[in-house]
């Protein structure tokens, strides 16, 4: 009788745990359905963000525990290693007080070239006085790139999938966050978004979506 009612006891355990599992998995279930769709790719792409820096720092740490001990590991290529990088981060070829990297990334001047607009001050004295290393004193070198940009305009809504003879009204309502549910589903589906995917989506979630890129 004594071994029955442990027997008994066990198997109630063992249902009481499985129902607190089925609670826990049916409130993750229920709180994940509540959230809005950029919530979700949010919760999802941080999740594949978080394993992938977990199996990084695991593999770190233990690279490191383990280097001490271990008289075979050779920690200079490391040494060297980050002196390279600190000399590539800090590297300046024309001397002009802007590293490369700076050039070629930030003001987009040429890092061979103490003075890429030829003026006679240098690229760094440029950007510290507030000017533009890119253009010459007394010159206007911006008429030209408005043109080139209203030109453009057209262009560049073909090339996302949007027609390029939308008034000036449709986009002011839709930089203005006052498009309605009709109009971005349209706008999306010209765009390329799959129909099934964007049926999938309620236009509660739509709207909020849309309230948030504008933010």
């Amino acid at each position: 009788m004594q071994d029955i009612k442990k027997d008994g006891s066990f198997a109630q355990k063992k249902d009481s745990n499985l129902n607190t599992d089925q609670n826990k998995h049916h409130e993750i279930k229920t709180a994940f359905s509540d959230l809005s769709t950029s919530r979700r790719i949010l919760v999802v792409s941080l999740a594949f963000f978080s394993i992938i820096l977990f199996f990084f720092w695991g593999g770190s740490t233990k690279k490191r525990l383990s280097s001490p001990l271990n008289p075979d590991v050779d920690t200079e290529p490391l040494v060297s290693l980050n002196q390279s990088e600190n000399n590539l981060l800090n590297a300046d070829e024309d001397g002009d007080g802007l590293t490369d990297l700076e050039e070629e990334n930030l003001y987009q001047t040429s890092p061979y070239l103490d003075d890429t607009d030829s003026d006679g001050v240098s690229d760094g004295d440029e950007v510290k006085n507030g000017s533009d290393p890119n253009c010459a004193e007394g010159q206007n070198c911006y008429q030209e790139t408005i043109v080139n940009i209203d030109n453009q305009d057209s262009a560049d809504l073909d090339n996302i999938g949007l027609s390029g003879d939308i008034s000036d009204e449709e986009l002011s309502q839709a930089l203005s966050g006052k498009s309605s549910v009709e109009t971005l589903r349209e706008m999306l589906l010209e765009a390329g978004m799959q129909k099934e995917v964007l049926d999938s989506i309620s236009d509660e979630d739509l709207l909020k979506s849309y309230q948030e890129v504008l933010q």
